[in-house]
């Protein structure tokens, strides 16, 4: 138990330490406000829709398109392998606090 303890703490190093590797770039200044207002308009969809008015669901379908557009001209990258890292790295924190919380209590919890 202690050897697998062992090795999931290495194993979240190694990855904190690629995390900070140049390869992995956090996203230009641009590509992050244009995430975040793209967050923000498909909340406010899920709210339209929620209400069932058509016409702030279209204009709000617009904005997210023309938002779309711009983070294509602007070179950001693609959102999907960012979120499939990120659920990676979610999994992994979750089973070395599972793993930390049983060597510590000793396997009470």
């Amino acid at each position: 138990m202690r050897a697998v303890l062992l090795a999931s703490c290495l194993l979240l190093c190694a990855s904190a330490a690629m995390a900070g590797s140049p390869t992995n770039q956090a996203l230009p200044p641009q590509c992050h406000n244009l995430d975040m207002q793209i967050v923000h308009y498909q909340t406010l969809r899920a709210r339209a829709d929620a209400v069932n008015s058509t016409l702030w669901e279209q204009r709000l379908d617009a904005q997210i398109k023309a938002l779309n557009d711009q983070r294509k001209v602007a070179g950001c990258p693609s959102n999907s392998t960012a979120a499939q890292m990120a659920a990676q790295l979610r999994e992994l924190l979750r089973l070395a606090a599972q793993g930390a919380l049983t060597f510590f209590t000793m396997g009470a919890m």
